[in-house]
């Protein structure tokens, strides 16, 4: 891994101008990463307090403040294409068993420090353009919960399996009216909350919306 990868993984505050993920409205973020969380094919997710300022539609001198601890996943954006994850995440907007992607912004590095941008831009050609999703946080993945089930020499109960389960096809059954194919289903894409017994989808940097007459690849992987 890239010192320049390194060195983002450190605590870092920073405001930056982001998105209300299903309006596309303008919003001051202040983002406080403080712990890396995931780590992926095509990015990693850290940790971060989140306080966000937004005007009140009613009034454009107003403006109220919203605290939470969020996950922010970033991902590499190449400036030449739409980014399918996004677009995505736009459509299917909201779900009960499927993260809650709260806003996006944009980020800028280069190979000596990173810098805040507004909005991407195809006028930029130096450095690297790097997508951040920011979405709700979960305790753990299931993948999480079954090894440290494992390592107390315990075993789920068949009851939270079907929970879980029945949450899991809930939310391919929601995906799948859209027309859209997930293709990267595994324990690690499942969030969960064993307190309230919760299962969330999540990762959807391999989904698809499958459109007939359109071709796609015949096996897909993440490594």
């Amino acid at each position: 891994m890239s010192s320049k990868f390194l060195n983002s993984h450190l605590p870092n505050t920073q405001i930056v101008n982001g998105f209300q993920m299903h309006t596309n409205q303008s919003v001051t973020l202040n983002v406080n990463t403080f712990q890396v969380i995931g780590q992926g094919t095509f990015g990693y997710i850290e940790k971060a307090n989140v306080r966000t300022t937004k005007s009140d539609s009613n009034d454009n001198e107003s403006a109220k403040s919203v605290k939470f601890v969020g996950a922010i996943k970033k991902v590499h954006q190449d400036p030449r294409y739409k980014n399918r994850e996004l677009n995505i995440i736009q459509r299917i907007k909201s779900h009960p068993n499927i993260v809650d992607f709260k806003y996006y912004f944009y980020s800028m590095i280069n190979n000596e420090n990173s810098n805040s941008s507004n909005q991407m831009s195809k006028k930029q050609s130096s450095g690297d353009i790097y997508l951040h999703l920011v979405m709700e946080c979960f305790p753990e993945s299931l993948s999480d919960l079954i090894v440290r089930y494992h390592h107390n020499g315990m075993i789920l109960s068949m009851l939270h399996v079907k929970i879980y389960t029945y949450q899991m096809l809930r939310a391919l059954g929601y995906l799948h009216s859209f027309n859209i194919c997930h293709r990267d289903i595994k324990s690690s894409n499942l969030l969960v909350n064993e307190s309230s017994l919760t299962l969330k989808l999540c990762d959807f940097g391999s989904a698809k919306e499958l459109i007939a007459g359109t071709t796609s690849v015949s096996y897909i992987s993440s490594r």
